[in-house]
């Protein structure tokens, strides 16, 4: 279930405002927008009048930073169904930037540092099952989280903005400003987010690779991995796999014995993969 669309986005001084509850965010009188995701805090302070409507034009960037020093708590609702009991939920934020905590009904869930990557936290016991569910992301000012870090100051001769400013964050180089580009340290829910419901037992991981071919025969290494509860492991598991191309097909089974690993099988009568105009790109359907 996605969980774009609208939010509402809560902002204020860094550490000004203390925050015991997520009640305080309504009952202290702090500013508040409408907010997209995914989206950023800037265009969301542009949209709301806050920040002036088009921010290339002229100098309206440099009006942007006197809130790098602001936190930001996004804040939005859903309904969630409850799953079978061979499902796990997950909620998925595909990219947040940057410093951020995750509260689901008031409880704290999560904590990401890095803009690039993506976060899945397990919310099966948090989550109240077809009422109401408040999902808040709390987005530290990385000026900030940054000044308590300890610098390595040989990295300083190297940097563009004469300080170690993004040095040790994990932010898009550029937003602390280039010599093409202007500063714009953002802050925001910048990718999707959604609440997933995987199988308890699953592939987290699968690769094939054909290792050689002998004759009519494809030999084929499957690297993979699994979430398995303990009980499957030691040899207690077996994995089947089945191929089919055409009138080519497979079967074979495996037993495992951790929950990643790889094995070796071999595809008789296998069907190639030619390039254009050499043949047929033929391939296999495995489950």
């Amino acid at each position: 279930m996605e969980l774009k669309g609208k939010w509402k986005l809560y902002y204020f001084i860094d550490g000004s405002i203390k925050i015991n509850s997520m009640e305080d965010l309504k009952n202290s009188g702090i500013a508040c927008v409408p907010a997209t995701v995914p989206g950023n805090v800037e265009l969301d302070l542009s949209a709301a009048g806050v920040l002036p409507r088009d921010l290339f034009k002229g100098n309206n960037i440099r009006e942007t930073e006197r809130y790098e020093i602001y936190e930001w708590w996004y804040e939005t609702t859903f309904i969630a169904e409850k799953p079978s009991e061979l499902y796990d939920v997950y909620l998925h934020f595909a990219a947040v930037d940057c410093f951020a905590d995750y509260y689901l009904n008031g409880i704290k869930i999560g904590h990401s540092e890095n803009m690039f990557l993506p976060n899945d936290f397990m919310v099966g016991d948090q989550l109240l099952y077809d009422q109401v569910n408040t999902l808040h992301v709390n987005i530290k000012s990385p000026v900030i989280e940054e000044s308590k870090i300890e610098p390595d100051v040989s990295t300083i001769s190297t940097s563009w903005n004469r300080s170690s400013k993004s040095s040790n964050v994990r932010k898009a180089p550029h937003s602390y400003g280039w010599d093409i580009m202007p500063r714009a340290l953002s802050a925001g829910i910048w990718r999707n987010v959604e609440l997933q419901y995987k199988p308890k037992y699953r592939f987290t991981q699968l690769f094939f690779v054909t290792k050689s071919i002998t004759g009519n025969c494809a030999h084929v290494t499957l690297c993979y991995d699994t979430v398995l509860p303990i009980e499957c492991l030691n040899g207690n598991s077996t994995l089947i796999i089945d191929a089919e191309c055409g009138d080519s097909k497979h079967h074979s089974e495996h037993t495992i014995t951790f929950k990643s690993g790889k094995l070796d099988f071999c595809i008789d009568n296998a069907k190639l993969w030619w390039p254009k105009n050499y043949g047929e790109p033929n391939l296999y359907n495995f489950k």
